[in-house]
């Protein structure tokens, strides 16, 4: 038998999202705790809700994941009906109802229903976005509001180099492509213009450091990436990695990744 080694999986393997990586909230909570020790803080929450309009009283979380944006924009904004959808049904378990599986290219609402959408971190990861982009138009009404956030291409570069080095050699181990580039910070006001008027890029460029002198969560971000039939496989990433970044922090004083990320809101035509 050939022995199966490392592999990247097709960029946009929607069944690898929704049985894998997003199979439920736990790898995605890996995630986010690499950024308890990112400066400057932001709170993207509170940045989202500033695009937002005051009057707003129907809006679209798509691709809500476990309802992180929901919960803030319930709390916020108790008056509106808030519908997050989310194409996993893993990470909806915990989403107060109303709630739904859905895809974002086939939304189960009407034309001109609803008054503002968000599609936070979640563009990159749609074969085709500029299809989603077209659908969330025309769930929109005339005038209504997107508000999105993605990656640049250079995000995170520092623990893209960090997997490839622990994972390199490895048999069984598979990970996803670099999806960011997918649908990128970079032309994102471009495509988005295809779609929208009036783009708001006031938060467009939201550049931050995150300085490990642990290195859990970057280890534990990279192991939230990987999909593999053999744990002695991703025992020995994790050493590798574990190495990598320990070496990094007693030479440097910390291991430093640099994050670029943004929001941007536009306007459905009128």
């Amino acid at each position: 038998m050939t022995p199966r080694r490392t592999s990247v999986v097709p960029q946009i393997d929607r069944v690898q999202l929704t049985t894998v990586a997003y199979a439920d909230n736990a790898r995605l909570a890996a995630r986010r705790r690499l950024y308890a020790a990112t400066r400057p803080q932001r709170d993207l929450q509170a940045l989202a809700m500033r695009h937002l309009p005051a009057e707003a009283r129907v809006i679209v979380d798509a691709g809500c994941g476990d309802g992180h944006y929901t919960a803030r924009i319930r709390a916020e904004r108790p008056a509106a009906t808030v519908l997050p959808f989310d194409l996993s049904p893993g990470m909806l378990l915990g989403v107060p109802a109303p709630r739904a599986v859905a895809d974002i290219v086939r939304l189960p609402l009407a034309d001109a229903s609803v008054d503002a959408v968000l599609a936070m971190h979640m563009l990159y990861h749609v074969p085709d976005p500029d299809a989603a982009l077209a659908e969330l138009r025309r769930v929109l009404r005339p005038g209504g509001t997107l508000v999105l956030s993605t990656n640049s291409r250079a995000d995170k570069g520092e623990l893209r180099e960090l997997r490839a080095a622990a994972v390199d050699g490895l048999d069984g181990i598979r990970y996803p492509a670099d999806t960011t580039a997918h649908f990128a910070l970079d032309d994102a006001p471009a495509r988005v213009a295809r779609h929208f008027t009036d783009l708001d890029e006031s938060d467009l460029h939201l550049t931050a450091v995150t300085e490990l002198t642990d290195p859990a969560p970057a280890v534990d971000h990279m192991l939230s990436t990987l999909a593999a039939d053999d744990a002695a496989a991703v025992a020995e990433a994790e050493r590798r990695a574990t190495a990598i970044v320990r070496e990094r922090i007693d030479r440097d004083g910390a291991y430093r990744i640099t994050n670029h990320t943004g929001i941007l809101s536009a306007r459905a035509p009128s």
